[in-house]
């Protein structure tokens, strides 16, 4: 049954992470291999997504669920940290289609993919700011339209999670606000949730000294080494990564279209 539960709720949720830009796990690795990860080094994911990732980078990446928080907060070696649920899309072309039109704004099916991708990326980073040392890329303001296209995107998972739910039992009596609540009430819903998600996760406060990089597809790595200095992600990392994962994010939609493929 448990396993009937999570595969029906794992699929529901598959839907949401359509990377239309992005080819997630193969361009992670081009962004992982230019790196030299430090030896002795954790290295964790969102759970479920740890085994996607270790078969593609060949890296020993662990889910985070089961890890004790007292381990995480004590280790005193790198923990690097990937969050493969964040920047989970809701709307589809379509829809962000109309509501550049109701703003009186024309845009091409891929201009509007594009304008997607950049706003999950600034939505994603803002709730980063608030829960890490450093970031990148930087905050910015957001457009008329890229405020609607938001508003319509938290409705329309606010929705999903609270009325379209594939296993109501499991949820029922609490308030799904963003993936990383889904996967935490999800895992942790017969074991104290309340103490276990949103600001109490395993990994958040010893998250809160990390260096963090929000990649353009929305997913987020997190490096927190003891002393508050970056190894790997510095500032200078950070945003070179960013651009590396930029121009393979172009390199693939030129890739789809040569192909055909979507």
């Amino acid at each position: 049954m448990g396993l009937t539960l999570y595969a029906t709720g794992e699929s529901h949720f598959q839907k949401h992470r359509t990377f239309w830009t992005y080819n997630a796990p193969i361009d992670l690795v081009e962004v992982l291999r230019r790196w030299e990860i430090p030896s002795g080094a954790r290295l964790y994911s969102t759970p479920n997504d740890h085994l996607v990732l270790s078969y593609y980078t060949g890296l020993p990446i662990q889910s985070i669920a089961p890890i004790r928080k007292s381990f995480l907060d004590a280790f005193e070696g790198p923990i690097f940290f990937i969050d493969a649920k964040s920047g989970a899309r809701f709307l589809s072309v379509d829809q962000v289609l109309e509501i550049a039109a109701e703003h009186g704004v024309e845009l091409s099916a891929d201009q509007a993919r594009r304008m997607l991708d950049k706003l999950n990326v600034t939505l994603v980073a803002d709730a980063v700011s608030k829960k890490t040392a450093a970031h990148w890329p930087p905050p910015r303001d957001l457009s008329p339209l890229e405020r609607s296209i938001a508003a319509e995107q938290a409705e329309a998972m606010r929705v999903e999670y609270t009325e379209g739910k594939q296993s109501p039992a499991l949820f029922r009596g609490y308030e799904v606000r963003d993936p990383s609540d889904w996967w935490a009430l999800f895992f942790y819903r017969f074991a104290g949730v309340e103490s276990r998600w949103r600001n109490r996760l395993n990994y958040a406060e010893r998250m809160q000294s990390a260096s963090a990089l929000i990649l353009p597809w929305g997913w987020t790595l997190y490096e927190s080494t003891p002393g508050d200095s970056a190894l790997v992600l510095t500032p200078a990392a950070r945003k070179e990564a960013f651009e590396t994962a930029i121009a393979l994010g172009r390199s693939d939609t030129g890739r789809r279209r040569h192909t055909g493929a979507r």
